[in-house]
């Protein structure tokens, strides 16, 4: 026997004395609303969401562990406690891409890598100078920002194979 409370389509079921938590299907999709004044809290020690058919995992959440995105139920991004892990090709998509590095224990020295109307870039975001620049051109400029900075090659033997002072301009 079938023991399903079973309710039409747009009825809902309601909780807490003024209705706050509402499930209900409206014909086409499925809601829980929170309406209340507090957080709506899923509490579990391991969270998985799953397509309609429950096949394919979308997100895992760990207690004390990772989370993780998954598409096609592939993983795709995952949290751990040194930072985070991509897989696959990434894109950032935006008029200036930007990925922004900080050495927290640098006095928060800022690094960025990105692109804009000059070409990518590396930038050393405290001084706000091009440290590196490919250019619309295609040319690799060096110290676009004239600091007193040194560039060097290294080969096997030698850590100054090749090197221009930039404090003495040699």
């Amino acid at each position: 026997s079938d023991d399903s409370l079973i309710l039409p389509d747009s009825t809902s079921l309601k909780f807490g004395d003024s209705g706050d938590l509402e499930i209900y299907h409206n014909g086409s999709n499925s809601f829980v609303k929170d309406a209340g004044t507090g957080a709506l809290i899923l509490a579990t020690n391991d969270l998985k969401i799953h397509n309609a058919a429950v096949d394919e995992t979308m997100i895992r959440a760990i207690q004390d562990g990772a989370v993780t995105l998954y598409h096609n139920n592939i993983a795709k991004l995952a949290t751990s406690a040194d930072g985070i892990t991509i897989s696959g090709l990434t894109a950032i998509s935006s008029a200036t891409p930007l990925i922004q590095f900080i050495e927290t224990d640098q006095s928060n020295k800022q690094y960025n890598i990105g692109a804009g109307g000059s070409g990518f870039f590396i930038r050393d975001e405290s001084a706000s100078q091009f440290r590196y620049t490919i250019d619309t051109n295609g040319n690799h400029v060096f110290n676009d920002g004239s600091q007193d900075c040194d560039f060097r090659v290294e080969s096997n033997a030698l850590t100054h194979a090749f090197f221009i002072d930039g404090g003495t301009d040699h």
